[in-house]
């Protein structure tokens, strides 16, 4: 089971979809909760790209969100790092990927501070 950690960059990546669609937050929640390595892709070393599909969007999982989550198996931690919608971008480039990381991972190294 993972400890799900929910960091305020990712907190504010999820806010303007949630108000468009407002299921999305119970679909990635339920998403992070049934985290599966074998069938999420492997983006690069611990990160990882989930499709959420809630139901107040009837295209199917193809034009729905994507979600990228680090996964630290040292401390069995899932940290949800981004989250867009796929009728906005086609894909997250690598360049976009490592600006989330590092907020993600600044924000994570200072929660454990306090």
């Amino acid at each position: 089971m993972w400890d799900i950690i929910i960091l305020p960059h990712f907190k504010r990546c999820l806010k303007p979809l949630v108000k468009k669609h407002r299921d999305l937050f119970d679909q990635v929640v339920l998403s992070l909760k049934e985290f599966d390595e074998g069938i999420a892709t492997k983006i690069i070393e611990k990160v990882y790209k989930i499709r959420i599909s809630p139901k107040s969007l009837k295209k199917g999982k193809s034009r729905a969100f994507r979600l990228y989550v680090l996964a630290l198996e040292v401390n069995n931690q899932l940290v949800p790092v981004t989250i867009y919608a796929k009728s906005d971008k086609q894909n997250l480039s690598k360049r976009e990927l490592d600006m989330h990381l590092e907020i993600i991972l600044t924000e994570l190294t200072s929660s454990k501070d306090t």
